[in-house]
C-alpha cells in the first residue's frame, strides 16, 4: 500500500488562495490532478474536510485511494501523518511540504519530496 499526501502531490497546493471558503471549495472542486496513483493506495492529509476531499476524488480519479486519514482532530499536520503513518505500520510516505518532508524523515519514515510542477 502506497500512502500520499493530498495538496501539493494529487492536487496543487492551494494554501496561498485568500478567498471565501464556500468559493474555494467550488474552484478546488473543479481542479484537475497533478498526479494519479495507480495501484492499492491511501491520502493521508493535514486537510479536516473528507467528505470534500472524497468528493474531489470521485470526481476527477479513475482509481479513487482506498481510504482517506484526514486530520479531523486538528493535530499538526505533520504530526498526524506521522501518526497515522506508524499505526498503518507505513514506512514510506510521498510528501509535497519539504519542511514535513525532514519531520517524518527525522522520526524514521521513509518519505520522498514530491515537487509538482504546475503549467
Amino acid at each position: 500500500m502506497k500512502a500520499f499526501d493530498f495538496d501539493g502531490v494529487i492536487v496543487p497546493d492551494l494554501d496561498y488562495v485568500d478567498i471565501e471558503q464556500g468559493l474555494f471549495e467550488r474552484v478546488w472542486l473543479s481542479i484537475n490532478p497533478v498526479f494519479e496513483p495507480k495501484h492499492n493506495w491511501i491520502i493521508i492529509t493535514g486537510r479536516s474536510s473528507p467528505k470534500l476531499i472524497w468528493a474531489w476524488c470521485y470526481r476527477h480519479l479513475k482509481n479513487p485511494p482506498k481510504m482517506v486519514y484526514a486530520n479531523i482532530n486538528n493535530m499538526k499536520p505533520e504530526e498526524h501523518k506521522l501518526k497515522i503513518l506508524k499505526e498503518l505500520a507505513l514506512a514510506n510516505f510521498v510528501e509535497s511540504d519539504l519542511d514535513q518532508v525532514g519531520y517524518l524523515v527525522a522520526n524514521g519514515i521513509d518519505c520522498v519530496w514530491f515537487k509538482a510542477q504546475y503549467p
